[in-house]
């Protein structure tokens, strides 16, 4: 179980990454990219981010920002492959027990449909995984560990045996918020996304919820009927 935070008092921020001294944390997230909205004022936002995520660049937009978030990918994925366990017993890792060789399979084919989205969107397709995990070597956390200078010096430690359920935010946050709009972002960029497509189907029939309905979409978010191009311009000028 994770550690309750402690009480801070008004008008303080209290950042809990587990950053060594003298790292940044663009060291820690290396894939991450500050989304700004609207995109024409990144460079006046990034003077006041940086005070607390040091080297830090700014994505494209809001959207290429969202999308490289790619916990919604494998939290998702491994929540559906390990429901049966979940349901079962009392304590499950599901990024270690849960990350089987078939998981690992399926969690690259969702990464490669959110890259697709990216390239047809016009924005830069990251990487956001590590290689020892398409080749299979050690899940994602143990390499990202590993590979990072502040390591030894981590305050906040990996802790996935707790108890789940599928109303946990893996769930209820990473599909209709994360998946839903990829799937909407795949469909008006024209790109096939049947992995991101199947999760969401697959957990809307498990928690009897339509999350394509309730989920996120470019619609919901006031871009219905705008192409690629118009909502990029929206993104990038505001709605003024």
């Amino acid at each position: 179980m994770r550690a309750a935070m402690p009480s801070m008092p008004p008008g303080v921020v209290n950042v809990t990454h587990g950053v060594a001294q003298g790292q940044t944390i663009a060291a820690q997230l290396r894939h991450a990219r500050i989304g700004v909205f609207p995109a024409k004022r990144s460079e006046e936002a990034l003077e006041v981010i940086s005070t607390v995520y040091p080297g830090l660049p700014a994505a494209e937009n809001t959207l290429a920002s969202t999308l490289l978030a790619r916990g919604v990918t494998h939290q998702s994925i491994v929540m559906l492959t390990s429901i049966s366990a979940v349901e079962i017993f009392n304590f499950w890792d599901i990024m270690v027990e849960g990350m089987t060789p078939s998981v690992r399979k399926l969690i690259i084919c969702g990464d490669n449909e959110r890259k697709s989205i990216e390239a047809a969107w016009g924005f830069e397709v990251i990487e956001v995984y590590r290689p020892s995990f398409f080749s299979g070597q050690k899940s994602d956390r143990a390499a990202s560990d590993e590979a990072s200078p502040g390591f030894s010096g981590k305050i906040v430690r990996w802790a996935w045996k707790d108890r789940l359920d599928m109303q946990h935010r893996f769930v209820t946050e990473a599909v209709p918020y994360g998946m839903v709009l990829r799937s909407s972002a795949a469909r008006r960029a024209g790109v096939q996304t049947p992995v991101t497509d199947s999760v969401t189907n697959l957990f809307s029939a498990i928690n009897g919820v339509d999350y394509f309905q309730t989920g996120r979409t470019l619609d919901s978010l006031g871009f219905e009927g705008m192409g690629v191009e118009e909502t990029n311009r929206v993104l990038y000028e505001g709605w003024d």
